[in-house]
């Protein structure tokens, strides 16, 4: 059976009673216009119409026209005061919300107001409540924005919630650390999401070449870019969301830049260790490059299994949903011990994780004096290019023999 449509609900948006020159719905925060964000966010959470009234919205439309994001939306504009009967939401444009707000006022079953904006309220026949739940989701924020010094809290309290919920632990507390500060200067400017993956996939590019070269300095050089270029990897997600240009184009775009930089790694990887081990006589030498092609091969096998299932499963482009959906297919599956012994070791294989683990270890001679650390990066690149292509390989086996036992018990 089919899961229901949720049900579209309506939006007008008031333009405040003052001279266009002076209203707060033309104030930019992080680049995009208090008005066009109202309209955007209110369209994300499921808005079947969208009602822009007020005595300039003539010029509001004019201001808004060039946005490629509002084109082809059929949205209203009303040039009178009059609250529009039969609508859902009402609000002022004034205020700056985290899209969660507008999922909580559309899935509200009675007449509610914000508390923070209180002309932001969801009508019906009996007075308002305050809208408070207990588990309001992450980005449930409202600033009203009246003046221009409102529009660094707008700004604060939009950063504060761009990272995503799946985002590892190096990504939240370290990453964010130089991401951040990069998307809240570049989102004033017009950089989109994908000049920025074009960005990082250079930087990771550099990355390799430095480590192709096989001297111990370099590799450190490299490791210390390919850091960076995780770090880089969150600006274009987060210039996505605080400026409404998240796309699945984009997120496709962000997928393959990614794995483009882990194979061309990979590849420089074991093209700079080959040559140390030759320069240092080592007697390992002649199987670094047979083992790594192997593993190289096994990877692109594994970058094209998991790009298949995002497609046939029709998931968003980015490879965390494979592991999200996998995780849910399957629920209670019974799963051996070697199974289980990966799956707690997976947090490694995240993108954060693993470029961090890359950076210590490419350092590590230059802090050290012993080539210990460089052995160590190859060796355990290796093994987790082994590890993650057996655990998908176990997850997709796990996961539709249990689907399969669930629909033949439900027969």
């Amino acid at each position: 059976m089919n899961r229901a449509e949720p049900e579209a609900f309506t939006v007008t948006i008031h333009l405040p009673d003052v001279e266009p020159e002076e209203s707060p719905a033309f104030l930019k925060v992080a680049g995009v216009m208090v008005l066009t964000r109202l309209i955007l966010g209110a369209m994300q959470a499921g808005a079947g119409e969208i009602s822009v009234a007020g005595s300039y919205a003539d010029t509001a439309r004019s201001r808004c026209g060039d946005d490629p994001r509002l084109k082809g939306r059929g949205i209203r504009w009303e040039t009178s005061q009059t609250r529009i009967e039969k609508t859902d939401i009402h609000v002022d444009a004034n205020v700056v919300v985290g899209n969660p707000v507008w999922q909580l006022l559309s899935e509200c079953e009675h007449p509610a107001f914000v508390p923070a904006a209180p002309r932001m309220e969801r009508t019906g026949s009996s007075a308002p409540e305050p809208l408070w739940r207990p588990d309001s989701p992450t980005g449930a924020y409202v600033v009203p924005v009246i003046e221009h010094q409102d529009i660094k809290a707008a700004k604060d309290a939009i950063f504060a919630n761009v990272t995503k919920s799946t985002s590892g632990p190096i990504s939240r507390n370290l990453n964010s650390r130089i991401s951040i500060p990069i998307s809240r200067v570049l989102c004033e400017f017009g950089v989109t999401p994908n000049q920025m993956t074009l960005v990082a996939t250079i930087v990771g590019f550099i990355s390799a070449w430095f480590v192709s070269r096989g001297r111990l300095t370099d590799v450190a050089i490299g490791g210390t870019l390919f850091q960076l270029c995780a770090a880089l990897d969150r600006v274009d997600g987060e210039l996505a969301r605080s400026t409404f240009r998240a796309s699945p184009l984009g997120a496709w775009i962000d997928t393959v830049g990614d794995n483009l930089v882990y194979v061309v790694f990979a590849v420089c990887l074991i093209i700079g260790y080959e040559r140390y081990t030759l320069a240092h006589e080592y007697a390992i030498a002649g199987w670094v490059l047979p083992l790594g092609i192997s593993m190289v091969l096994l990877m692109l096998v594994l970058v094209g299994g998991m790009t298949w299932y995002l497609v046939d499963t029709r998931q968003p482009g980015t490879m965390t949903a494979v592991h999200q959906d996998l995780g849910q297919k399957m629920g209670e599956a019974p799963t051996n011990w070697l199974f289980k012994a990966l799956d707690s070791l997976k947090i490694l294989g995240k993108r954060d994780s693993f470029s961090f683990v890359v950076f210590l270890l490419s350092i590590t001679p230059m802090i050290t004096g012993t080539p210990f650390g460089y052995h160590l990066l190859f060796w355990i690149s290796m093994a987790g290019i082994l590890f993650i292509s057996i655990h998908f390989a176990m997850a997709m086996a796990i996961s539709r023999k249990h689907v399969s036992t669930v629909v033949n018990h439900e027969r």
